[in-house]
Parts: structure tokens; C-alpha cells; sequence
């Protein structure tokens, strides 16, 4: 491609200024030096016009370096912010100060990359930078040209303001990928899937909320929620601020709001930050680091019997970091499980709290677990739920933007030319802000309705680099499976105890921009317990009479527990009208409550249909006679389904073959979890296999994961082919068919010889003759080993057996002569592992007699060493001799 105008006229003035400037320069040196002019036309160089020409050198440089970059590398120019300052930008930075104000500053990115293409230049305060929401550009940024775009610039400045500069959040290189080992052990599945420590938590949470129907801010709660789960998962000791809160906890919540939230406006100010110094952010940042090295010391101090096999801040300690570095990844988990989980939970309350059909849905979903608590299978297996947390990441995403900086010269997919679809040039040093906020509302991939509230979307859509919740390639967020698994619960178990939301304000949805996204109105709402309606306190029965809209739920239960088909009609008939007067504090499940003893309690008439009730639901539990209701020791409960796991990848049938992905040059530190943790963001993952070599303890690899449908595999190969991943670079691709072995031949018949591999076999007697021990042939009929339990031929390949064993349904061996029907010694080949091979060979029990029909017996006395392949049968051989009794 030839030079064009523009790249011709920005070298000619390089050339010019540049010599200009150093013929000044020169010049100045040569007249302090030896007071003469290098030159006659010295009066025209001047040092003071010179230092003018400076700032113009360096932009022509920049200007020039840019569109020769962009000819070489076969690019286009892409679309400029049209600045009224183009110097220092700051007309740009007037827009976003009043939209940052107004809490508009989201909706306004949005509008500016909807009219700009989708990917635009702007000047922020003299430093040329990219704004960007397509996919394609996403994806280069963090995952296909990972190396060249670290963490650093603006960025970097955050995470070292808010955390420190040793935080994850904060690092590049070796430290990131020594802090990320770290930590990645508190995430494996078996820890996730452990739900004691979030569970204890969530009932705290529980008590919290109020259950007369009363206004209440539900914001709080949910920080101070996640910060005590949070610390409790991470640290092994929770701050429990949430049922216990001090003075210092509260002040450290206040100021690590305060510091999140200044950090970021701080460095988008850059060097104007230095002209009005905040003291009150120094003495924040003092009260956040006071009050996590009191709760290090007393965790270390405290002996606490041990719930989890890996606690990160012990682990941090042993590996021999100082003080600050093991400060600053505390902070950095605090942010990651505190305020990402806390900003997602309080959208999601703000939108059911206006959409009573989706707590409906939701509801209906969750009464099928029967009023019990989750476990962590049940949780992925609620779909509606899922798909409605998911709805609520693409909306409300807790980091609506992030930002990278190239670390040399680069190329993003998108963004040149008037269209944005050619690729682009970026030279080195120039920091690229992608904004999730408005990728995950483009209506060229989510539809007219990309900005409303639609969950049923997740039915049929799959997502690609268009969804980034959690961010993705390496630096993929390593708690999302925590979190996820955290908020599911939450939710889950607020269903199961409220069955109505409300708002509590009509204002509309501010979000605050920090590190995360906050309300800020706060979420307002009112909760209407499952069971409001009730009978005064001096109730004997565990649990109140339920409300008329739970009835469908209860019916259910009720019918599931007895078979009862006229259930709905009976509670119909006997559920009384609710009462406002009446309401008293009720119990979250109805199916946990117990009574630890049998009594007998005297009914008023008044009380005693309402009685009737109440004890019918309790379930088997309970018998009604005339003035007297005898409730038994515990209320039955429907048995719980048990779990299945699904068989090991082997043979793959034909319909499955593009479900199943090899993942391939895997490093060795990779284990199961690992994978669960990166593949299975694209879908949920059917079954996976890590061959393991046992003599070392490593992965061999090798991965095959199936996903449930073909998208999810696709969507798999597509982005994290060739990614890099705990340093190596890995293939992805679908699993080719493997050929399946022939099938086994016929079996002899009638003394068909037809399988060469099995010796010939005679109907009758008259085989060669016995040992020196014993008289004539005893060669009798002999078996077939028993058939294999993985059918006639299996493709798995197993090693026969060399162990010596006698047919099941043979005779025992003889010696000693005889011709008939007797049983002949010989080896069978099994299929048995090598493991089970035997290498000792003990003698055969001695015979007595020649042969014939005779019965040959042990001394009683004669004790021998058996190899543990042999069974002998300690009652009576099947042989068709039965006058031979073998002991």
C-alpha cells in the first residue's frame, strides 16, 4: 500500500520541526560553550520558540508513527471523538463530570458508542485512548492477544489506590500468576459445593429481615451479608458484622465504600488528583488497614476446629509473604466476594421487587425442593432461577467497564474505517476501555428488547464474548463460581420463606460508578412472609396456618407425602381468612418443624377446625379425634432423590460426537476444578474426564469435557482455542469418532472348532492321560471362562489375567486317573485388571485314588497357601460327576 497524503504530510512536519528545534538547541550549546554562532542565520534560532515547537514535534511523531502503523498493518482510520478542545480534551471531560453528577454516566458511554459505531478515539486530558463494545475487540483484549494488554495506566491506579500495589487487581507478569495460584485453591468445587459456611450466613440473614410487612432497606444487609461470607470462606474467621456489628466494623464499611468510590474518580483525574490533595481518603485508607490486621491477628490467634481443607489466609502466611503483600490480597477478596455479589443481589431485589411475575416463576420453581435447604446440584439444576441471576449480570453487571494498555504495538478486529468494521491500529502505550454495560445491551445480539428484563431469553440464546459478567480469558474472574453459588442459595431461601416482594419507593434506578456499581437510593422494598395468616402464640402446633396464594404449594407437598387426591378441596374448605390482627412472627419452613415429644392437646371448638388443619399438614405425623389432636415425634418427609453420577467418557455414540470437546497441552498444575471453573462458563457440563498419571499425581494433558448441547462445545473451541491458560497455550477441538473394535466371533457349537483362539473341546471323555500322580485320561469337557460383565466384546481395552483359575462351572481338577465325565485342569483367561494378577502358585490339594468316580479328599490337617485368584467351593463342585465331593 503506497504512502498516503495525511502519513506524507505528518513525516514532512517531523522532519521540520524536529530539525528546527535541534538547529536551536545547538545553536544555544555552541554560544554558552564558545560564545559563536554555529551559523549566520543564528538569529532566526530560538530556544524559546523552540520549546513552542516541542509539544507539536511530539503530536506529528505520534500522528505519523499512528498512519504508518495503520498502512503497514493493513488498517483504517477509525472514527474520532469530534473534540472542541483537541489539546487537552477537556470539552469531553466537561460531558462526563455533569453526567458522573446526574448518575447518567453509564446511559451516556452508551449513547456515545451507539452514535460513534461502537469503537471511537477521544482525547482524555492530552492522552489519546479507545473506547470500544464490540465482542471481537473484547476478546483480542483479553483472551486471543492476552500478552499484549496487561493491566496497567488507569487501571493499575485504581487497584493501587483502593487495595494496594501488591493486590491481584494490581499486578502483571510472575506476581499475578503467583497471587492467582494462591488463591485458586479456595475455589475448587468440592469447597464451592460445600454450603455449611454460606448457609450459616444466609440464616443470619434471615433473622435480619423483617416480617411485618414494614419498609426497609435491603442494601446494607446484603453488603454486610457477603462481607462476613466472604471473610468466613477466605480467612477461616468471619467479621460478622451482620449479627454482631462494633463500632470499627462499621467504620471500616463506611470508609471502604468511601475509598472505592474516590479511588476511581481520582485516577480518571490523573495528575489534576495532585491539585487538591484529600486528606479524608489517607485517613480511610488508615481505618481499612487497622481494621483487617486486627482481624488477621485475631484469626491466628483463634483455635477453631477446621471446616474446609484449604484456608487462604493461612496458606498466604506459611508461603512467607510479608505483612503488606498478604494485607493487600486480603483487601483484594474482600472487594472480589463482598461488593461484586452485594451490587448484583441488591439490582436483582430492585427489579423483582416491580416484577411479581417473575417471583411467581421463580417460586413455582422452588417449591419443588419441598421446603428443604439446596444442595449444590439442586441449585444448577433450577433453571428459571438461573437464568434470571444471568438476566440480571447482563443488565446490571457489578463492573460495568474495565480497561487495558497495550504493551506494544497491536491490532484490535474492529474499529477502522467509517463503518468500524475494518481492523485497527494501536500503537504502544495507548490504553483501550471496553464497556460491559453497553455490550450487553446491543440489540444486534440481544434483540429490539435488549434493555428490558427478559429472562426467557437464556432459553435459546448462548453467549459469546457479547456476555462478560465475570470478565474472561486468564484473568477470568476465579470466585465466579462462589459467587454464582452464594446468590443462588440467598435467593433460593428467601423465596422459600417470603412469598411476596414489593417495592418500597417509586424512584428510579441510580447507579453509583466505583469499582463496582451501587445504588444510590439504596433497595427499598417490603417482604410478605409464606405463612402470614395464624393463630395466636398459645398455639402447641410448630408452624402458623399458611395464606390462601401458598395454598397450590402445600397441596402439593401435602399430596406427595399421602396420596391424598382430594387435598386441594379439604384445605379449601378449612383454610380460614387471614386477619391483620392476627399475624404473628411465623417460621420459614413448615416441612423442618418437629415436636421432640408425643402430647395430647385439649381443643376449644372454637380452635378446632382450625386445629384439624394445621395438624393434617404436619403429614403422617398427626391423627385428629373428636377434641383431641395427638401429633407424633417427627413429620414425615418425602424422600430426596438420590444423586447419579453420570459414567466416565469411554465410547461416544454418534449423536454425542460434537458435545464433546479434547482440550489438549495442558500444564500440570491443571486439575478438575480448574476446568469446571473455565469451560464452564459456556454451558453446563454434562461430564468430564482428566486422565490422571498416577506416579506422579499430574494431569496427563489431556481433557474431554461433554456439554449438554453442541452451542455450548462451539462456544468452547471458539474461545479458548489456542488461549492461554496457567501459562500454556492449549488446543481445543471436537472429539473425533473412534473406530469401534469388530465383533466377537460365534461361539463353538456342537464341537465346532470355529474360534481358533479357543482350544478344541470334546462332548465327551477320553482326553490325554493325567500326571505321574494319577491313572487315565481325565480329560473331560471343558468351559468356556465365564462371560465378561462388559458384555460380549468390549472397546475398552483391558489385559487378560494370568492367573491360574479353575471354571465356575467345571469340576475340580484331578490328578490322578479316571476317564468319564471328569473335570481336566486347565488355566482360564479372565478379564481381570493387572492388578489382580496372582504371582504365587500354590500346589493343588493331594488326591486320592486313580481315577473313576472315586471321592477325593483333603486331609483335615493339610493346610496350604491359596493364591487369592483361585475359588475353590467349600461345599460341592457343579461338575457332572456328582459322586465327587471337593472340599
Amino acid at each position: 500500500m503506497s504512502i498516503t497524503a495525511s502519513e506524507l504530510g505528518a513525516l514532512v512536519g517531523v522532519v521540520i520541526t524536529g530539525t528546527y528545534i535541534a538547529w536551536s538547541v545547538l545553536e544555544r550549546i555552541a554560544v554558552v560553550s564558545t560564545n559563536q554562532h554555529l551559523t549566520a542565520f543564528s538569529s532566526y534560532a530560538s530556544l524559546g520558540f523552540a520549546i513552542i515547537l516541542l509539544p507539536l514535534f511530539t503530536a506529528l511523531r505520534r500522528r505519523h508513527h499512528y498512519l504508518h502503523g495503520t498502512r503497514v498493518n493493513g488498517c483504517k482510520v477509525g472514527t474520532v471523538y469530534p473534540h472542541r478542545d483537541p489539546i487537552l480534551g477537556l470539552d469531553l471531560l466537561r460531558v462526563s463530570v455533569k453526567a458522573l453528577k446526574e448518575h447518567q454516566l453509564l446511559q451516556k458511554w452508551d449513547e456515545l458508542l451507539n452514535a460513534y459505531g461502537g469503537t471511537y478515539w477521544c482525547n482524555a486530558l492530552g492522552k489519546w485512548m479507545v473506547i470500544t463494545s464490540e465482542p471481537e475487540n473484547v476478546k483480542a483484549l483479553l483472551s486471543t492477544d492476552f500478552e499484549d494488554w496487561p493491566m496497567k495506566s488507569l487501571r493499575q491506579k485504581i487497584g493501587i489506590l483502593t487495595l494496594g500495589p501488591h493486590a491481584i487487581f494490581s499486578v502483571n507478569g510472575p506476581e499475578w500468576q503467583h497471587a492467582r495460584a494462591m488463591i485458586r485453591p479456595s475455589f475448587v468445587r468440592n469447597q464451592i459445593a460445600d454450603l455449611e459456611c454460606t448457609d450459616r450466613h444466609v440464616s443470619n440473614f434471615l433473622t435480619k429481615l423483617p416480617r411485618d410487612g414494614s419498609r426497609f432497606d435491603i442494601d446494607k444487609l446484603l453488603y454486610y451479608f457477603t462481607m462476613d461470607v466472604s471473610t468466613d470462606f477466605m480467612f477461616g474467621y468471619s467479621t460478622s458484622i451482620l449479627t454482631s456489628p462494633t463500632k470499627e466494623s462499621l467504620d471500616f464499611m463506611a470508609s471502604f465504600n468511601y475509598i472505592l468510590t474516590t479511588a476511581t474518580n481520582r485516577a480518571r483525574l490523573g495528575w489534576l488528583a495532585l491539585i487538591r490533595p484529600d486528606k479524608k481518603f489517607d485517613d480511610c485508607v488508615k481505618v481499612t488497614q487497622r481494621f483487617v490486621d486486627h482481624h488477621v491477628s485475631q484469626a491466628l490467634a483463634q483455635e477453631r476446629e477446621k471446616e474446609r481443607t484449604y484456608i487462604f489466609m493461612n496458606e498466604i502466611i506459611k508461603s512467607g509473604a510479608s505483612h503488606r503483600e498478604v494485607r493487600d490480597q486480603l483487601f483484594s477478596l474482600i472487594l472480589g466476594g463482598r461488593d461484586t455479589s452485594a451490587s448484583t443481589m441488591d439490582s436483582l431485589f430492585w427489579v423483582l421487587a416491580r416484577r411479581p411475575d417473575v417471583v411467581k416463576k421463580l417460586r413455582d420453581e422452588i417449591s419443588e425442593l419441598d421446603g428443604r435447604k439446596p444442595t449444590w446440584e439442586e441449585l444448577k439444576n433450577l433453571k428459571y432461577l438461573n437464568m434470571v441471576l444471568k438476566e440480571t449480570l447482563r443488565l446490571h453487571a457489578p463492573v460495568a467497564s474495565n480497561m487495558r494498555t497495550a504493551e506494544r504495538d497491536t491490532v484490535l478486529p474492529k474499529g477502522g474505517g467509517p463503518d468500524g468494521q475494518s481492523p485497527l491500529f494501536i500503537p504502544k502505550g495507548t490504553d483501550c476501555r471496553f464497556s460491559s454495560h453497553s455490550l450487553h445491551r446491543r440489540k444486534d445480539y440481544y434483540g429490539p428488547d435488549a434493555d428490558e428484563f427478559r429472562p426467557e431469553r437464556w432459553e435459546t440464546h448462548r453467549p459469546g464474548w457479547e456476555y462478560i459478567p465475570f470478565s474472561g480469558g486468564p484473568r477470568i474472574c476465579i470466585g465466579q463460581q462462589f459467587a454464582l453459588t452464594q446468590m443462588l442459595y440467598l435467593i433460593t431461601r428467601m423465596l422459600q420463606t417470603f412469598s411476596d416482594i414489593r417495592p418500597g419507593d417509586d424512584k428510579p434506578m441510580l447507579q453509583e460508578i466505583g469499582s463496582t456499581i451501587s445504588m444510590v437510593h439504596g433497595c427499598w422494598i417490603h417482604l410478605t412472609p409464606v405463612y402470614s395468616g395464624g393463630l395466636p402464640e398459645s398455639s402447641s402446633l410448630p408452624f402458623d396456618l399458611p395464606h390462601r396464594r401458598d395454598l397450590p404449594i402445600l397441596c402439593k407437598q401435602w399430596r406427595r407425602a399421602h396420596h391424598l387426591e382430594a387435598a386441594t378441596g379439604l384445605l379449601h374448605d378449612l383454610l380460614p381468612d387471614p386477619t391483620n390482627h392476627a399475624r404473628r412472627r411465623p417460621q420459614a419452613n413448615a416441612a423442618d418443624a418437629t415436636v421432640r415429644d408425643h402430647r395430647r392437646v385439649r381443643l376449644d371448638p372454637d380452635r378446632d377446625q382450625s386445629l384439624r388443619l394445621r395438624a393434617a399438614m404436619v403429614g403422617t405425623g398427626a391423627a385428629v379425634e373428636t377434641g383431641v389432636a395427638i401429633v407424633s415425634e417427627r413429620p414425615a418427609r418425602p424422600a430426596r432423590a438420590p444423586l447419579i453420577k453420570a459414567p466416565r467418557l469411554v465410547v461416544l455414540e454418534h449423536d454425542s460426537l460434537k458435545l464433546q470437546i479434547v482440550v489438549e497441552r495442558l500444564s500440570k498444575n491443571i486439575n478438575e476444578d480448574h476446568l469446571y471453573e473455565i469451560f464452564g462458563q459456556f454451558g453446563r457440563i454434562k461430564d468430564l474426564d482428566l486422565p490422571i498419571n498416577r506416579t506422579f499425581g499430574t494431569n496427563r494433558g489431556t481433557a474431554y469435557i461433554l456439554y449438554d448441547h453442541e452451542a455450548d462445545a462451539e462456544a468452547a473451541i471458539t474461545h479458548m482455542h489456542e488461549a492461554q491458560v496457567d501459562g500454556a497455550v492449549i488446543n481445543v477441538s471436537i472429539v473425533l469418532q473412534r473406530r469401534k473394535l469388530s465383533p466377537a466371533p460365534p461361539t463353538a457349537r456342537r464341537g465346532a472348532n470355529i474360534d481358533p483362539r479357543v482350544p478344541f473341546q470334546s462332548s465327551r471323555g477320553g482326553g490325554p492321560p493325567s500326571g505321574p500322580l494319577g491313572g487315565g485320561g481325565g480329560g473331560g469337557r471343558r468351559r468356556l471362562s465365564p462371560a465378561s460383565r462388559y458384555g460380549p466384546r468390549s472397546d475398552v481395552y483391558r489385559p487378560n489375567s494370568l492367573s491360574p483359575a479353575r471354571s465356575p462351572g467345571g469340576a475340580p481338577p484331578s490328578r490322578g486317573g479316571g476317564g468319564g465325565a471328569g473335570a481336566g485342569r486347565y488355566r482360564s483367561r479372565s478379564n481381570g485388571s493387572y492388578s489382580s494378577r496372582s504371582r504365587s502358585r500354590s500346589p493343588a490339594p493331594r488326591r486320592r485314588g486313580g481315577g473313576g468316580n472315586g471321592a477325593s479328599r483333603h486331609d483335615d490337617h493339610d493346610t496350604r497357601r491359596r493364591s487369592r485368584s483361585r475359588s475353590f467351593n467349600s461345599e460341592r463342585s457343579t461338575s457332572r460327576n456328582r459322586g465327587r465331593n471337593y472340599r
